[in-house]
């Protein structure tokens, strides 16, 4: 994503949100397979709601955050660097 805002083009944008669907999807498979590996099957239900939620938080939160640090700083570049940041 930091390649496609220093490279604003319609390819570079395609590029990102290739690579964030496919990401997204994968991660739709990934985590409930490896969390019940991790916590078991009979905790799996309780963490997998609290992941999620924590996903729909993030996702309530994360448009905004952007927009103000969009804002102050002028560009998105920052908004990417603290999503890149938060995802580690």
């Amino acid at each position: 994503l930091l390649w496609a805002s220093s490279n604003p083009s319609v390819l570079s944008a395609q590029v990102a949100l290739a690579g964030a669907g496919l990401s997204y999807g994968a991660l739709a498979i990934i985590v409930p397979v490896w969390l019940s590996k991790a916590v078991g099957s009979s905790n799996f239900s309780r963490v997998y709601g609290k992941v999620f939620l924590s996903w729909g938080v993030a996702g309530l939160l994360a448009p905004w955050l952007g927009g103000y640090l969009f804002e102050g700083s002028g560009n998105y570049q920052v908004t990417f660097i603290v999503a890149a940041i938060a995802s580690l």
